[in-house]
């Protein structure tokens, strides 16, 4: 423990204060929204976080770049995933806050994957930083997608951003194959590397998409009317 703190405070630059600071703002105005349901408070959320991330890309060229171009082309491709499923095997629930839609997907999902996305590439690429190798990567980008999936997607469904039909295992309201999906696929972008990004990104979404309607077909969630 002590040599992996040495480790992060020899590392530490202030791409990593950006990235922490406007993800836990992020995070604490979707805490909050638990409580106003504001679909406006949603969009000001991810669009501030990623604004300060891009802002600091763009100045200074390191990992985060990589990190937002990935999040962002794995963020805006789910859509079109999900309007493969729903039509496959039926629809996860349904989204409560509209707005401006992509297919049969609000936009603000495809932003918050954007950015989601963005954090747990950013996670993996830092352990690796860190002088971890690919395994240590594919561990922490897992755990962090895994707990944003629980965490996030409960505090949407509290904040009346969508609803999940029930399922057999759920956490808060969420069924518990989604974040795991999300863990297991993350976990797998360490062997993803030495594809270009925007393959990598499709890809990696393939293996998320299978993961997903795979646990869901095993645990009975699917298919839905």
């Amino acid at each position: 423990m002590r040599d992996l703190v040495r480790r992060i405070y020899r590392a530490w630059n202030w791409t990593d204060t950006v990235v922490y600071v406007s993800n836990i703002v992020a995070f604490g105005l979707f805490i909050g929204n638990c409580w106003w349901e504001s679909l406006a408070i949603t969009y000001a959320a991810v669009l501030l976080a990623l604004a300060v991330q891009t802002c600091r890309a763009w100045h200074t060229p390191d990992v985060l770049r990589e990190a937002l171009a990935f999040g962002t082309l794995a963020g805006w491709m789910w859509p079109f995933g999900e309007w493969f499923v729903v039509r496959a095997f039926g629809w996860w629930g349904r989204y409560v806050a509209t707005g401006p839609m992509l297919l049969d997907t609000p936009a603000y999902t495809a932003l918050i994957g954007s950015l989601a996305g963005a954090y747990c590439f950013y996670m993996g690429r830092r352990t690796v930083d860190l002088g971890y190798g690919p395994w240590a990567s594919g561990l922490v980008s897992g755990t962090s997608a895994l707990g944003l999936g629980i965490l996030g997607e409960g505090l949407f469904v509290e904040a009346g951003m969508w609803v999940y039909d029930p399922s057999p295992l759920q956490l808060f309201s969420v069924p518990l194959f989604v974040p795991i999906a999300y863990g297991a696929a993350y976990a797998w972008l360490p062997l993803l590397q030495r594809f270009r990004l925007l393959p990598r990104a499709f890809l990696f979404n393939l293996i998320m998409l299978a993961l997903s309607m795979g646990l869901g077909l095993a645990v009975g969630f699917f298919p839905r009317p």
